[in-house]
Order: C-alpha cells, then structure tokens, then sequence
C-alpha cells in the first residue's frame, strides 16, 4: 500500500485514495524551504495525481537533489517505487525517510514491512512490524493490526526455514509459456494433462475481455511433454473457458464459461457429457449451483457425488469461498454448502481440488498463513463431514509468489 501522509493516522488500515491525500497536502506546508525543491515536489504531486508514477519519480529525485534532506520527497517516491513495482527502491526510499526523522510518518515502517513480506524478506519484514509497533502514538487497534502481520511473519518464517524434501519440476517450454497455464487434471498413469491457458482475446470479440481462456492437452512420451494441442469442445471457440474437470470414467466434463450471454453471473457452471466418440451439447448446470455472481473452478469427486466450486455469491465467508453442492437422487445438484470456517476465510479461497478418497481437499488461499500471495493448502474431512483446519503445503511447494492450483 503506497499512502504516506502523516496526519491521516488510519491511511494503512482502510483505503482512502491517495488523491484525496495529496490534494490535502497540497494546503499544507511540508519541511524543506528550498523553493526549487518544494516546485519540483509540487510538480510530483500532480503528477502522481494522474498516475504518471515515472514523471513523479525523475522530479523527486531532483527535488531530492535539490534537498537531501527533503523527507516528504523521500515519501512520495517511495510510494511512485510502490505503484510501478520496484519494490526494494521502494523500501530503500522509505527507509531513507525514515533515516532523516523516523517520527515523522513511522507508518512507513509498516509499509516497508509489507513490501519486505511480499518480496520473502521475512525477517526484515518482522524488524520493520516491530518498529512500528514501538513508534509513540500509535493506535491500540493499529498495534493489534501489525502484531497480526507479525504472526503472519513469523509463520512464513517458519515454513521457509523447514522445506518439505520435495524438488518441483518445470514442465519446460512446451508447456508453459509467457501466458499462464493452469493444469486442471493429469490422468492416472500421469502420460496425458489437460490445462486451461490464458489466451489475447480475438481482435472482434464482442465480450469487451482483453482476455480469454481456452482447454489444451498435451501427451508425455519418453519422459518428455509434447507440444499442447487444442482440446476442442462442442462450444464456440471464441467463448471464454476454463476450469476443467473430469469425472473419473472421463465422459462427462464440468468446466467454467465467463461472460457467456445465457449466464447467470459472469462466470456460470457447465457441464458436457460424452456419448461413444462424440461430446455432446453445453449444459447449463442452472439454479442453486449457479447465481448472479462469479462460480468457477469445479472439481468433481472421484464418486461423482459431490462437486465442489469456488463462489463469490451471497451468504459466503469473504471474497471468494469454496463451496459444495451434492447430486440429488434425480440426478440434479442440491444446494450449495460453503465448506465453513477452517477452509473459507475474509480473503479468498480458489481451485479446489479433491482427492481420489474423497476426503481429502487441496485448494488455494491468499489469507491463510503462508509465504505471500496465494499458497496451497489441504484439510481433511472427518467421519462427521468436518474439515479440518487447513495446513500449509509448505516450502518449497509455496512460494513468495501465487501458488494457485493443483
């Protein structure tokens, strides 16, 4: 988060906009009297205003030229570091800030912390949360706010220090691309996979997504993945797809259609069933499976009883929950049930993917304890359909960066 100005205390803990903040500062006076400083920085700020994130930056730096000592200039390019995504110039920035009067905007430690956290700087990131909760005149509600990071940190410190005796194999340029690829489902004897990739969507498409994503597969032959191929369905092959999965005799297939004129929400739930060599028609898997809102990423359990799904609808625990709906003697699917609160939780929670017992769930969470960004977690369900709490996949399966699916 790349907010800095010292007066507004409560800017780390909700979002104001920056411009309502730099439009406020503009009436107030800042510390350096070097007037070719202050005009560049004055200069900055509107800049900044419109995102012109590289203008504000070269005339910090001349402001900062013009005065070393100019704290507010070190800020605000700290935050121009932020918004383009260099990161450490970012905390290098701040850190000389707070060089210069660390009582001036100590929430810069905060954010120094964040951005330590999400480049795997951990204990850098705990001594940067530790400062800021030792700064005068902070919050209590704030305090508990950083302690929580600190928690977090901590976790991740652990999880990295203790990696699993697992080494993670890049399956090489045919595969994989500058896209991104999503593999959805590997069949038993692991010689064939089919993924989901993500695709520049044809110049005349009429859903306005810069984006699309298409099914492909690919074969293992002699230790080595073939090209990917097109795995083509009886769809359109301009609409957007995704999410794939099989029943375990692989004639019928659950996937994901986003923007899809017949939809409920904007992403819906499909399924296509196989009759001899030939799929047959898109179906609609309709009312309470799918709803006005996003539902995506199924995964059919290995019995063909239970789908789960990812869902941003009504009555959830945070952004996106996972959820579950079980198939009906009459062969349609029942209500949908979120998996409760040792899977779901205020953030989002994608990809599910159950095991072959039918017990056993790995999924995807950006606000369990993890390394940073999405990590992979798993949980098991009891002989009274509980799941248990969700436990981190670990290092080296997760990351600093996004560990989506599996």
């Amino acid at each position: 988060m790349s907010l800095f100005m010292r007066y507004v205390k409560i800017i780390l803990f909700t979002f104001i906009s920056i411009a309502a903040l730099l439009s406020e500062a503009q009436e107030s006076q800042v510390s350096s009297q070097n007037k070719k400083a202050l005009k560049l920085y004055r200069s900055a700020e509107a800049a900044f205003l419109t995102g012109s994130w590289e203008t504000a930056e070269l005339s910090l730096k001349k402001a900062i030229k013009k005065d070393p000592e100019f704290v507010e200039a070190w800020l605000l390019l700290g935050d121009a570091y932020s918004e383009t995504g260099k990161m450490q110039e970012a905390v290098d920035a701040y850190k000389q800030a707070l060089k210069i009067d660390s009582s001036f905007f100590p929430y810069a430690y905060y954010i120094i912390g964040n951005l330590e956290f999400k480049q795997g700087n951990y204990e850098s990131a705990l001594d940067a949360y530790k400062s800021f909760i030792a700064s005068k005149g902070i919050p209590e509600n704030e305090i508990s706010e950083a302690a929580e990071k600190i928690k977090r940190t901590e976790t991740a410190l652990r999880i990295s220090k203790n990696p699993l005796l697992v080494d993670p194999v890049n399956l090489g340029d045919k595969i994989n691309s500058a896209s991104d690829e999503y593999v959805n489902f590997v069949d038993e004897d692991i010689t064939q996979l089919y993924l989901t990739k993500k695709e520049a969507n044809h110049a005349n498409a009429t859903d306005g997504n810069p984006f699309k994503e298409n099914f492909y597969t690919a074969f293992l032959h002699d230790g080595a993945w073939d090209s990917l191929t097109r795995f083509n369905l009886t769809v359109n092959q301009q609409r957007n797809i995704g999410g794939m999965s099989f029943s375990i005799d692989r004639k019928q297939i659950y996937f994901t259609g986003c923007s899809w004129p017949e939809n409920y929400g904007s992403c819906d739930l499909y399924q296509i069933v196989k009759t001899g060599n030939n799929w047959g028609r898109v179906h609609n898997l309709g009312t309470p499976v799918n709803t006005v809102s996003w539902d995506s990423q199924p995964f059919l359990s290995s019995d063909g009883k239970t789908l789960y799904f990812a869902s941003r609808r009504q009555g959830g625990i945070g952004g996106s929950d996972i959820w579950m709906s079980e198939k009906q003697a009459d062969g349609n699917w029942g209500m949908p049930v979120n998996l409760g609160n040792n899977i779901n939780t205020s953030g989002n929670e994608m990809a599910p993917y159950i095991h072959a017992d039918t017990k056993t769930l790995y999924f995807s969470s950006d606000t369990h304890e993890g390394l940073g960004g999405y990590d992979l977690f798993m949980s098991k369900k009891d002989e009274n359909g509980e799941w248990s709490k969700a436990k981190n996949l670990g290092s080296p399966v997760n990351t600093k960066e996004n560990e989506l699916n599996i």
